[in-house]
């Protein structure tokens, strides 16, 4: 019988968005640790419309953090916490596959519904064979589905916010 082995998503580096997250391969939005509810959603959604001209590069519906204007740690701060936490997540991940040491960069988006879909895996270090690349996909997969974010709107039309990634770390004992 296969044990169940748990994911621990970590996010390296990340605490309450202070690393400098903005870099050419996309924007450092981890979805793993922190997520807005209640008065603090109402908030961030309510200073969507003031910080997306500035925050956001746009072309039709699909946007993606304005990398230019995210250079001071606060405008870097508002830009995230206005557009990228999650208002529902999923801590852990569940597999009854072993898969070996690995660290990987998992890049995302944000559909216009406020569901994340996966575009891509990248090995930072380790990698996996085929078939346990595709099933951690699926799982990747199925934990971005159960991970929810308000549906970004701008004026009035509904955007994807796309290039966006985390790190994770799976190790076994």
């Amino acid at each position: 019988m296969r044990l169940i082995n748990l994911i621990f998503l970590v996010a390296l580096t990340f605490s309450s968005f202070q690393s400098r997250a903005v870099a050419d391969t996309g924007t450092y939005c981890p979805i793993a640790q922190e997520y807005l509810q209640g008065d603090a959603l109402e908030k961030a959604v309510s200073m969507r419309a003031k910080t997306a001209k500035y925050c956001l590069i746009c072309e039709g519906d699909r946007c993606s953090f304005n990398s230019k204007n995210m250079e001071s740690e606060q405008v870097e701060k508002l830009c995230k916490v206005s557009f990228c936490v999650p208002t529902k997540l999923r801590k852990t991940l569940f597999s009854e596959n072993t898969w070996t040491n690995f660290s990987a960069k998992i890049y995302y988006s944000i559909n216009e519904k406020g569901r994340g879909e996966l575009t891509g895996v990248e090995f930072t270090s380790g990698s996996l064979p085929r078939k346990q690349l595709a099933e951690y996909e699926d799982v990747v997969e199925r934990q971005l589905g159960s991970t929810r974010w308000k549906p970004i709107e701008i004026n009035g039309q509904r955007i994807s916010l796309d290039n966006l990634f985390f790190l994770v770390r799976y190790y076994t004992n």
